[in-house]
This record gives C-alpha cells, structure tokens and sequence, in this order.
C-alpha cells in the first residue's frame, strides 16, 4: 500500500465520510429521501431498466448502493477501502431489508480488475477517485469494469470550482498544521466546522456534518480536475459522454462551451461560499455510456451520439449466439485485450500463456470455437446455470484448473450462489499452476479443495507420470516408462473418499487418461446418490464401452456420446474428437426444468405412458437428441420406429415430439 493510499484510509478509519451515528439514522434518511434523484439522467436509467448489475467504487457507508437497491431494485457491489464504512454499509443493507441485492466488501480500487471478473451495467463513483495514489489510472480501473454500452457514473473535484472552498479553510488547515498544542488544535478545528455549518440551512446531526467537514476541508490527499482532462480520459477508453452536472444534466450539452467557460466556476464558487453563504464544494459529474471504440481527437465529441436517452445497449454488436447452445446466450463476451503473456477468454478469465506451448484458441470477442471442448463449455455454463443452493463441483485431472475457474466464473456472472470447487492433479508444476491460475482470477485456493494427488480406484499410492509440464497435459498413472516423462510415487485419491463429505455434486469433470471406467465404477453407489452431471473425456473404445454398461445400469441418461478417434456428426457439424466424449444425467437429482428440452418430452412420455423400457429409452436417446438439435426430424423419426421396432410403442413419442412422418 503506497503512503497516501494508508494515510487516506487511516483518515476515514477515524471518521468515515457520510456517516451516522447509527445504521438507523442512515436508513431513515433512505427510506424518506430518494438522494439517487439529484443525478436525473441516472435515477431515469435505473428507474427504467430492470435487472441492473452496478459496481460503486468508494461506497462509503453505502448511502448510495443501499439507495440503488431499496428504490430500484438495481443488484450492487460496493467497495471501499474502509472496513468502518464498510461494516455500516452492510448493517444498513441488513436493516433496510436489501441485503439480498447488495454486496458491500473492503476492497483496493486498483486491484479491482484482477479481482471481480464479471463487467457491469452501470459503474458509479463520486468524490472518490481524487482521493487515490493515481486518479487517472483509477478511472481506467473504473471503467474497464463496465460492459460495452453500460454507463459510466463519475465524479471529481474540478480545478476551477474548487478552488474558492479550499481558499476559504486554508487559514483553518495552516493553523491545525502548525499548532503542538492539542487543546488549540481542538479550539481551531471547532472553529473551522463552526464555519463549516454556516454554510448550511438543512437540519443534519453534528456527527454526519463533521464526517463532511473534515472529508470536504482536511482530507490528507486531493487532486482536482478539469472537464477538457475528464472528456480525454473518457474518449481514450471509449466512452461516449452524454451529460455533465456543469449544465445541471442538460439535454443537449454544448462540450465546446463548457470546456472554453470552465474556468468561469472560480467565479462561480466564491460568489456562493462568500456573498450567499451557500456550500459549494466545487465537484462536478460526468456520465456516458461505453463504447465499442476509442475516439482519437481533442476530446472527440461525437454529437450525433450525445441524446438524453441513456439507454443500456444490450444489442451490441458481438460474437452471435444464435447457432451456439442456448448458455452461451447468458454471457456477453468481454472483448478484453489480455496484457502481454495473458490470454483472456470470452467470460474474460486471465490464463498465463505460459502454462502451456499448445495453448488452445483464445479470443474473447467471441465464444468458443466447435471442436471438442465446445460440449465440455455447455456441460459447465449449464451446470452453472442450473445451480441452486450450493454450486459444488469437482475437477479430476484438472491441470491448472481451468474448467473450475470457467465454472467459478460463469456461476459468478448469472448465479450469485456460493461455490465449493474441488480441484486433483497430481502433476507438481500443474498443481501449483492451478493454485495461481485460481490467484490470477481473484479466487482464494483457501476457499476451496485443492489436492496434489492422482486419482484411482482406491486410496493410498501409485506410480505416476510427471514432466514436461508446459509440453503435455497426458500424465497418468504409469504402467510403464513413457517418454518423455519421468515416473514418481504420488498420493492417490478415490473418488468415493472426495464425495463422503459431500451432500450433492453438480458436475464432475473427469479427464484421467483412460482410468475414467475404474475410477467411476469402484465410486457408482456414492455416484448415484449425490452426482448430477458427469462430463468425461473418454480416451478409449473400450471405456466408452464400459461407461455406457455402468450408467445405464444407474438409470442415467446420456447427453453427448462421441467416440474418440473419429469424426462424429453433431448439430453443429462434423467434429474430430481426439480423446471422445460422454456426458450423463442422473434423472433421480435433477428435475424436468434441469434436462435438456428433448429429454425431457421423451422421458415424460415415457414414464407416464410406460411405453418403452428404460434401457430402451437411454440407448436411444443421445442419437434422437443428436437428430433433434440439427433439425432433422424425420431421421429421428424413423429412428425411434426403427430402434424400438414397435409401431405402436412408438407413435406415442412421436406425436409428442411433433415430429412429421
């Protein structure tokens, strides 16, 4: 922490700003007056969007998170530096009955990015970022955070306006400096807010003036700003101004004017704080909404683009998800530009390129290219997505981690639900990577179950393949030497022994070089009674094999069956799988709105009408959901009749499905 990042939080420590004595002062003040309405383009933009995600920054005591949640419903993360603040602003969320929409936490600004993964639709700060180390790269912080089309919320001490408050208590702060003597010191300050309070006609308690007489007049550290710096900054991250507090919000601001006349707020500020006796803190706010590009000129006004109307623009222009599965419609891609030796994915997670040389395609402007791992994503974003209570899933063979921090991620942006993520990897290098890749994305290890292990049939020891680490994601357990691989005795974990403790699993994804079967089958009774979803990489013919006997056997129902080794045809086209793949899902934990559409008529007819087995049912299935998904009816069609080779058992399905002969 820099010298005036600790001096500025020692500062508010002692007295934070906004503050009341108690949580109940401050909800009474919400809950009679709505302060969001002094910035009418945004009170107009919560009060007509429904399901707004905002981050405030320098949240203070919460005044106006707790404001946002209680009068428009809108979900917040605050920050704030302040462990004080931040306690009072959770205790007032408590009160007001909103805590389900807010999430107040103690947090460095400038960490943010590395930290919250998700973007939001509306960023807000005021009065706070010319208090930090560095206000202009605290403003890039603040609006790198802010999805394409969302609205930028800002607010900063302007040079010219501020100017005549800072004159005014200049004598007050030289005298408190220069005096040894406490008992003056106390007779200064006194003075000082004595002429603080003058300035103001409303009714408000000495506690919560105090907390703004010494925010507004000895605050340690402050830099002020002009509208031409603002209006660049906003241009270089893309950001199209829309309003300013300089014009009281006008309709149609002229940016030229305002910038050639800013110096007139001087003027401005004396005239209010010496003739009328008026506070005027010399503060000045800009919003506009996030663009897809950086504008280039002086402050580069784009005035065909500067209507009242702040819409949030969720029609972007973006990777289309009409020809994806329907998860992927859940998740606007980041388009973030990854630092060098980064890779960001669509979900913006951060992975170092130099975990390994063949890394996969990476571009977060789109989602995932159709090839093999494209159904390990839907597996993940769906299991996210029907999350309730509690995610819990569990990674074998995970390398470094991955599809938890995918899982983690997602479940973060559309499922505020907490998460157990439960990580094996026996390789050395990837198990410590995978400790740093959950660090890279703000994941704390210590929160989940990291274990450096192989996974087998049973617990105890076993031979295994390490090194090579940034070559090859292949390590086993070794039968025999394997180039180019040395072999070492690891711990081994059984599956059984990571699912005792557990209630329920949502998915496991399992990838351990062909020891899928007997890993899966020396576990299937605890399998069955707390798993839902199993997404595995298969690796051989004689596994798939087996995992089709065992989860038949258990009643579960596939959702993808690919070989390895070949080429399959799926509804979105012909696909290589090198290792093959299976997803199952046991109907017993999951209910009809958790299966996927297909399935889900199939197995309704079938169970109340009682006309087909269920063996029957689960050997058919993956194909008829195959045909289905590429719109090809009639081959299904003619599938099922010939599959179940009964007519008559099967024209009940087909009517059903609405499929035509």
């Amino acid at each position: 922490m820099s010298l005036i990042d600790e001096a500025v939080k020692n500062f508010y420590e002692d007295t934070p700003f906004n503050y009341e004595e108690s949580a109940s002062e401050q909800v009474a003040t919400i809950r009679s007056v709505n302060q969001i309405e002094a910035y009418p383009p945004l009170a107009s933009l919560l009060s007509g969007s429904r399901g707004i995600d905002m981050l405030e920054i320098g949240c203070g005591t919460g005044w106006f998170s707790n404001t946002a949640a209680y009068w428009y419903g809108v979900n917040v993360l605050g920050i704030d530096s302040c462990l004080k603040a931040v306690e009072q602003a959770r205790a007032v969320s408590g009160i007001l009955g909103v805590s389900e929409k807010v999430r107040i936490i103690c947090q460095d600004l400038f960490e943010l990015p590395n930290i919250v993964n998700n973007k939001f639709d509306v960023v807000n700060s005021l009065g706070v970022l010319h208090h930090t180390r560095d206000c202009y790269e605290g403003f890039r912080a603040a609006a790198s955070m802010l999805k394409s089309g969302g609205y930028l919320h800002i607010g900063l001490y302007h040079r010219h306006g501020r100017k005549a408050l800072l004159e005014m208590f200049r004598p007050i702060r030289e005298r408190l400096l220069s005096e040894e003597s406490q008992t003056l010191k106390a007779a200064i300050d006194q003075e000082g807010f004595e002429l603080w309070k003058g300035l103001h006609n409303r009714s408000f308690s000495e506690v919560f003036l105090r907390s703004w007489y010494r925010d507004q007049c000895l605050h340690p550290h402050e830099t002020q700003w002009t509208l031409k710096e603002v209006l660049e900054w906003f241009g270089e991250c893309g950001i199209q101004p829309l309003n300013t507090s300089l014009d009281q919000f006008s309709e149609n601001s002229d940016w030229d004017r305002l910038v050639e006349t800013e110096h007139e707020q001087y003027e401005l500020g004396r005239r209010r704080l010496i003739f009328e006796k008026k506070y005027f803190p010399g503060f000045f706010v800009v919003g506009g909404r996030k663009t897809r590009n950086t504008t280039s000129s002086r402050y580069s006004i784009n005035r065909e683009d500067t209507q009242n109307k702040i819409e949030l623009n969720n029609k972007e222009e973006s990777d289309t998800v009409s020809d994806h599965h329907a998860a992927f419609s859940l998740f606007k891609c980041s388009g973030d530009k990854p630092a060098k030796g980064w890779l960001h994915d669509f979900l913006g997670i951060r992975t170092r390129e130099t975990f390994f040389k063949h890394m996969e395609n990476y571009d977060p402007s789109s989602y995932p290219d159709y090839d093999e791992q494209y159904f390990e994503w839907t597996d993940v974003l769906e299991a996210a997505c029907q999350a309730s209570g509690r995610f819990v899933m569990i990674e074998l063979g995970a390398g470094w981690g991955r599809w938890l921090i995918r899982a983690a991620t997602a479940l973060e942006k559309i499922n505020h639900v907490p998460c157990l993520l439960i990580g094996v990897e026996a390789e050395p290098d990837h198990y410590r990577w995978m400790i740093q890749h959950f660090v890279d994305n703000g994941i704390d290890p210590g929160s989940h179950q990291l274990i450096e292990a192989a996974v087998s049939d049973r617990d105890g020891k076993v031979r295994f393949h390490t090194g090579s680490p940034d070559e090859c994601y292949g390590q086993a357990i070794a039968e025999e030497m394997t180039e180019p691989f040395s072999i070492k005795e690891v711990r081994s974990v059984s599956l059984s022994t990571l699912l005792d403790p557990l209630d329920s699993v949502d998915l496991i994804d399992l990838d351990v070089q062909g020891a899928e079967l007997s890993v899966l089958s020396a576990a299937s009774a605890e399998l069955d009674r707390k798993v839902k979803k199993v997404h595995i990489g298969t690796h051989s013919l004689q596994v798939e094999k087996g995992l089709r006997s065992l989860f038949c056997r258990m009643g579960w129902v596939p959702i993808y069956d690919f070989p390895c080794g070949g080429t399959s045809s799926t509804q979105y086209g012909d696909i290589y799988f090198q290792d093959g793949v299976q997803t199952w899902i046991n109907p017993k934990l999951l209910n009809h709105s958790q299966l996927p559409d297909a399935t889900v008529r199939i197995m309704g007819v079938s169970f109340l009408e009682e006309t087909v087995s269920n063996s029957e049912l689960i050997r058919i299935i993956p194909r008829i959901n195959k045909y289905i998904g590429m719109g090809k009816t009639a081959i299904a069609s003619r599938m099922i009749k010939a599959e179940l080779g009964r007519f008559d058992k099967a024209l009940p399905i087909l009517s059903k499905l609405d499929m035509k002969k």
